[in-house]
């Protein structure tokens, strides 16, 4: 059995003592793995690193984190689940609609998209709080439960629920988008 040797070091051109190290040489593959998104893509001087993909990185990263409560989505190539509010032709009601996407068994099924509406409320500040609720819901249980059964329960639970002022200043970590 041959023992394993350390790679062979290579200096840049015109003979330095500096090399260029990969994360796997230094740390192991277990130790780079957990330093992906750590660092920017590249620390090779000269390269240029787009300043749009680090941005889009770094909201990708915050999508897939919840609130204060330690929730996050760990899904590989699955988006988190969001939602936005949407507001009826004249204005005067909204509504949170969460979306959930999930990938088939199989490995060639494409993404698929399901949608959870919340019930109408009068005020912006009610639908953005059923639009957490759920979201927060979608977090905990959408992994195990691909039929979305706890979220569909949440949505017929805020059907009669009526938020107090206190209950709906509580949720502020929670973003929505509003169209209308």
């Amino acid at each position: 059995m041959s023992k394993p040797t350390a790679p062979k070091p290579t200096a840049p051109a015109g003979g330095s003592a500096w090399r260029y190290y990969a994360s796997t040489e230094v740390l192991g593959a277990e130790g780079a793995a957990g330093l992906v998104g750590i660092f920017a893509p590249s620390s090779k001087p000269g390269e240029v690193i787009d300043p749009e993909l680090l941005e889009a990185e770094s909201k990708e990263a915050k999508a897939r984190k919840f609130g204060g409560g330690g929730l996050s989505w760990d899904v590989p190539g699955v988006p988190p689940p969001d939602f936005f509010i949407e507001s009826d032709e004249p204005g005067t009601l909204c509504r949170a609609q969460l979306s959930v996407f999930s990938k088939g068994i199989k490995e060639f099924e494409y993404l698929k998209e399901a949608r959870i509406y919340a019930p109408w409320r009068s005020s912006l500040a009610e639908a953005r709080k059923d639009g957490c609720e759920l979201r927060r819901t979608a977090f905990r249980s959408a992994r195990q439960d691909p039929l979305l059964g706890e979220v569909r329960r949440k949505c017929f639970e805020l059907e009669n629920k009526q938020w107090n002022l206190s209950e709906l200043a509580s949720d502020r970590d929670c973003e929505a988008v509003v169209h209308s």
